[in-house]
């Protein structure tokens, strides 16, 4: 994971940590929050 990070842009990981901090304000469980963010750091990486 510490890899596919340091592919993305800055901008992209902003992004990414912004979508990630309203779904845990909403309540959203760790478990869930994670297999979330890896498939929007995987998806992200697949735009580029």
């Amino acid at each position: 994971m510490v890899a596919k990070l340091g592919r993305l842009s800055t901008s992209q990981r902003e992004d990414i940590n912004k979508h990630m901090r309203g779904l845990r304000n909403q309540g959203l469980g760790l478990d869930d929050r994670r297999k979330i963010y890896e498939g929007l750091v995987d998806r992200s990486l697949q735009g580029r």
